[in-house]
């Protein structure tokens, strides 16, 4: 059974995630310690020209940021509008983060 891949298909959002909350990418699919990583959004531009990626795998180090914190602001299936987390809440597990520590927070894609 695979795990589920998070991806970001815009190098725009990609490069954001990376210079806000830190956020590192794969560049290989292959799960090897060859694989390698995006650290910076330069990486991101740099992997779009010369490259031709056009898909940016959420790096296992970082699928930590997709967890809600306090103080997020979340929307969920039905909610159109942001729901800041607090401490207690139980959030769904289809909930999106919409914004942390007052920037936006792009949700990635999700592939099974």
């Amino acid at each position: 059974m695979t795990e589920a891949r998070y991806y970001y298909d815009d190098p725009l959002a990609a490069a954001w995630m990376v210079k806000h909350f830190g956020m590192k990418f794969l560049i290989d699919e292959t799960e090897s310690e060859q694989a390698e990583t995006l650290f910076d959004e330069s990486d991101v531009q740099w992997a779009r020209e010369a490259l031709g990626v056009h898909e940016f795998s959420i790096h296992p180090d970082s699928l930590h940021l997709l967890d809600i914190q306090e103080g997020d602001f979340v929307v969920g299936p039905n909610n159109k509008g942001g729901l800041e987390y607090v401490a207690g809440m139980k959030p769904s597990a289809r909930c999106r983060i919409i914004q942390r520590d007052g920037k936006p927070f792009h949700w990635p894609k999700l592939e099974d």
